[in-house]
């Protein structure tokens, strides 16, 4: 059970695993049976945002051995652009331990 999901502030959209259906409007039924109808809500694998936060912001999001890339390593256009994209960007603590 795929999907594609955005994470609409940070305007990213990628496929990940639906790992359970939360909420149901129509029927409970339909959460217990775990049955994906229009406006379930689902609980999704946050791995891929979670890789792709840490590829295109260079900083870590939660406490993994994932590698970023290293200061020295880069070009200095690179970091550059990396300074810019954390210059005004900033994301609550509630959000990062949903990440753990």
């Amino acid at each position: 059970d795929y999907g594609n999901f955005s994470w609409g502030s940070e305007g990213c959209g990628t496929k990940s695993r639906i790992v359970d259906v939360v909420y149901n409007a129509t029927n409970n039924e339909f959460v217990r049976t775990k049955t994906l109808t229009k406006g379930t809500i689902v609980l999704v694998d946050a791995a891929p945002f979670r890789k792709w936060y840490e590829r295109y912001y260079n900083e870590k999001i939660a406490h993994t051995t994932s590698e970023l890339r290293e200061e020295g390593d880069l070009k200095p256009a690179t970091k550059e652009l990396f300074e810019s994209r954390r210059q005004n960007h900033e994301v609550s603590e509630e959000f990062k331990k949903q990440f753990l």
